[in-house]
């Protein structure tokens, strides 16, 4: 099911789908009925024509994961600053997948440590031609507006407790890479 992805800002676009993000199931299900569908400005859109529905409510079923086998070979750090918070979160929506009747197993998986650039390398880019699309008179122009205006709200909202409560190690990633297309991490992600 496609989406269009006009106005959306990935953090890496050939991993990122849009999708809603709700408390529940039907709040998902009402949502994905407005996302859904064909946008001009979006041409992988068009392979819904005829196909897209504009309410997903009826499909959600109490008993959908009854028997459900699901692995999870992540979990959060709690080690970090919001690791604690993300680690209880993460935890209770585990609990109420298995009170849901599924099996959860924990996977063994060591990520590769080889500091792929893919986020970093696409967030700039991406972020780049979304801010290159807005008006002239738009506050923020480029990926260095953005780091000072988070910069600035931090330091006027010292309690973290805000949209930047989970810091801002993407922006500061993504600020360093140099998207010239001989640079060594154009290169780089052209391998990764």
């Amino acid at each position: 099911m496609a989406q269009a992805t006009v106005g959306i800002i990935p953090i890496a676009a050939s991993q990122d789908t849009a999708g809603p993000m709700a408390r529940t199931v039907t709040d998902a299900a009402i949502l994905l009925g407005a996302l859904t569908g064909v946008d001009p400005k979006h041409s992988q859109t068009n392979t819904q024509i005829d196909l897209a529905k504009t309410d997903y409510t009826p499909y959600p079923k109490t008993d959908s994961l009854v028997g459900a086998r699901l692995g999870d070979y992540t979990k959060p750090n709690s080690n970090t600053a919001s690791g604690a918070e993300q680690l209880n979160s993460f935890n209770a929506a585990i609990n109420k997948i298995r009170s849901r009747g599924a099996t959860v197993t924990e996977i063994a998986f060591t990520p590769p440590n080889n500091s792929s650039t893919l986020l970093p390398y696409e967030f700039k880019f991406d972020l780049n031609l979304y801010l290159a699309s807005l008006s002239s008179n738009a506050e923020i122009q480029s990926m260095e507006d953005v780091y000072n205006f988070i910069n600035q709200y931090l330091i006027d909202n010292p309690d973290h407790t805000g949209p930047f409560k989970y810091g801002k190690v993407r922006i500061n990633a993504s600020r360093l890479i140099d998207l010239s297309p001989t640079s060594a991490d154009t290169i780089k992600y052209l391998d990764d």
